[in-house]
């Protein structure tokens, strides 16, 4: 199908807005050299809280497992069901937590590399579209 001399100067122009548009977008974007410490930073810091917690629920764990250990025997069976309960209940939050932190570290990508991404396929997107650009109008001149 070919395209009359005024719909080729409107296709040109409606590319050409686009490129506007894109080029646009790439300057509003966020420099991700600039923001990469800090974006770095504040997905570090979720993770590092989530391991915290993860290493406090391991210890409690631990010396609920070492405690319940001692209390074997007939007069402690009161105690030890009250541990048992609380070793139960630890390790559901534990469960918990090591859930959330692998969520955690699946749902934080490289950050900075997918914003580079969007950036290069952007400016490639540019450069077909401006190579169009160039045919349409060399075809309707």
């Amino acid at each position: 199908m070919s395209l009359s001399s005024v719909e080729g100067r409107r296709a040109a122009a409606i590319l050409e807005e686009t490129v506007r548009k894109l080029t646009f977008l790439e300057a509003i974007s966020p420099d991700t050299v600039q923001h990469r410490d800090e974006l770095t930073k504040f997905v570090g810091d979720e993770v590092s809280r989530i391991i915290g917690d993860q290493r406090l629920l391991e210890q409690r764990y631990e010396g609920l497992i070492s405690q319940r250990s001692k209390l074997r025997g007939v007069a402690n069976k009161s105690r030890y069901k009250l541990v048992q309960t609380e070793i139960e209940g630890v390790s559901r939050t534990l469960r918990n937590s090591t859930k959330n932190l692998c969520q955690n570290l699946k749902d934080n990508p490289d950050i900075t590399e997918n914003l580079s991404k969007i950036q290069r396929e952007r400016q490639h997107l540019i450069e077909i579209i401006d190579r169009t650009i160039n045919e349409v109008r060399a075809l309707h001149s």
